[in-house]
């Protein structure tokens, strides 16, 4: 079934980010990759850094990064990208090889007054086991301990795919309006996100 945007707009009154319609994931791209892409896992280039610039993100594990909602793939772009420009929407109904990150939030490095999340420090922590242990974790045990680690994925919600995604253009903002490609099934998307869809920004 296929929904114009002007029929989008009824749906705002009621708009709930907790509601579902059939669920998925959603990516965002700078880059229009045309109305179905394979996305294929690879290393962040930028992983997450604490104030000293130091990673606290896993460098490591080759992925593509997803959310639940299109509100949640763009909190998670804020303060990293310049919204004036394109970002293009891609949308599927299932993720090869899912990781939770919320599951694997628990086991991510911590140590007293500094707990794993975005005002984690690493070098605290260094030095926190280093007075337990008395050695120094090396590149590869931070590593270890970053696996499966995003900072802010309690917030966000993240997903990621271990292996590739074929997933589809829902359409693109730019200016803070949405532009709904031809090709996506409208009726799939969350309710929430048709209201963002359809308002001003």
């Amino acid at each position: 079934m296929r929904v114009r945007l002007s029929d989008l707009k009824s749906l705002i009154v009621e708009a709930s980010s907790s509601e579902l319609m059939d669920g998925g994931f959603v990516h965002l791209s700078q880059t229009d990759l045309g109305p179905t892409f394979t996305f294929t896992p690879r290393r962040p280039t930028e992983p997450f850094r604490d104030i000293n610039q130091d990673f606290i993100e896993d460098p490591i594990t080759k992925r593509t990064s997803w959310a639940l909602s299109i509100r949640g793939a763009l909190d998670a772009l804020t303060g990293m990208y310049a919204f004036h420009q394109p970002l293009y929407v891609y949308w599927t109904d299932v993720l090869p090889g899912e990781v939770d990150l919320e599951d694997e939030f628990d086991e991510c490095p911590s140590s007293p007054k500094n707990k794993y999340g975005v005002g984690f420090e690493l070098d605290k922590w260094e030095d926190y086991v280093h007075d337990m242990t008395g050695t120094e974790p090396t590149e590869d045990d931070v590593n270890a301990e970053l696996n499966n680690c995003v900072p802010d994925s309690k917030d966000t919600h993240e997903r990621w795919a271990l292996d590739p995604v074929e997933a589809h253009r829902v359409g693109y903002y730019m200016s803070g309006e949405f532009h709904r490609s031809d090709e996506v099934p409208v009726s799939k998307i969350k309710r929430r996100d048709r209201y963002l869809l359809t308002r001003p920004w």
